[in-house]
């Protein structure tokens, strides 16, 4: 899935746990979404390179090509990865997983103490 080196986690509820890596080789992150709930389900995960260098309570996307890469739909294990070139540059992660009317999400502020652009 992701390559380089886990940077943190957030387990979201029982079954899931949103994973972030960086890649010090390709300047990249990478974001997956595991399951272990046995059954196919809706889940998402999105990463979006933010124009800050530092970490923020808001991040300003970088609308440039590349710079937001997502996976979403029905999956039984995973959804991911979703990986961006960063550089210098902050992310935004963003993950949720429903199964029947209960949902679960975590996003790099609950991640990183309130900051959006995270991972710098």
């Amino acid at each position: 899935m992701c390559s380089g080196s886990l940077v943190d986690y957030q387990q979201m509820g029982t079954y899931h746990k949103v994973e972030v890596y960086w890649n010090s080789s390709t300047q990249k992150n990478c974001a997956v979404l595991l399951s272990s709930y046995g059954t196919k389900h809706p889940m998402h995960v999105s990463i979006q390179r933010c124009k800050e260098t530092n970490p923020s309570t808001y991040c300003t996307p970088d609308l440039a090509s590349g710079a937001y890469d997502e996976d979403a739909g029905n999956f039984g294990e995973y959804a991911g990865p979703a990986t961006v070139y960063t550089g210098n540059k902050c992310i935004r992660v963003f993950a949720y997983a429903t199964i029947g009317s209960n949902s679960w999400g975590a996003d790099s502020a609950s991640m990183r103490g309130g900051k959006q652009a995270a991972f710098c």
